[in-house]
């Protein structure tokens, strides 16, 4: 059943990718007459398109912490929703000015992101029951070190 879902999803993402791009009908002088820039066009397509590929992806985790880590569903749809609002205390924080400077990683954090994205890579593209297990948990933790990391950034530019 699970495969089936699986599969349904990234036939949908696939054909999302399709539809969502930017109609090649729309001309410069389209965008000028409606007070739009083409620049400003593109990123607001780029901006749906990735909000819209984070709402399936947050989909596809919650589908494998189902089956590989059922006890951890409920801790991943809280931070999935934690994240959701310190993303929009971002975007506020932003719209007031505050300039987002992606902080810099240390060798270590950034060392074991490399490393738990590949274990999980390697554990989907193999089906590997046990290491779903066992990576799935571990990518919870990383998920709440991010949210604390903008919960972080959020504390320092208050205004």
């Amino acid at each position: 059943m699970i495969k089936n879902k699986v599969t349904v999803f990234m036939l949908f993402l696939f054909l999302l990718g399709c539809f969502v791009n930017v109609p090649a009908g729309l001309a410069e002088e389209q965008l000028e007459e409606q007070g739009e820039s083409h620049e400003q066009f593109c990123h607001d397509c780029f901006k749906k398109y990735h909000q819209a590929f984070q709402e399936h992806l947050d989909f596809y985790y919650e589908l494998l912490a189902e089956k590989y880590a059922p006890k951890d569903v409920a801790r991943w749809n809280e931070l999935r929703n934690e994240r959701g609002m310190l993303m929009k205390q971002m975007a506020e924080a932003q719209k007031r000015g505050v300039k987002w400077k992606k902080p810099e990683l240390d060798e270590k954090l950034k060392e074991q992101h490399v490393t738990l994205q590949q274990q999980f890579q390697e554990a989907v593209k193999m089906r590997d029951t046990k290491k779903l297990e066992t990576v799935l948990p571990q990518l919870l933790d990383h998920y709440k070190d991010r949210n604390n990391r903008m919960k972080e950034w959020l504390e320092k530019n208050k205004g």
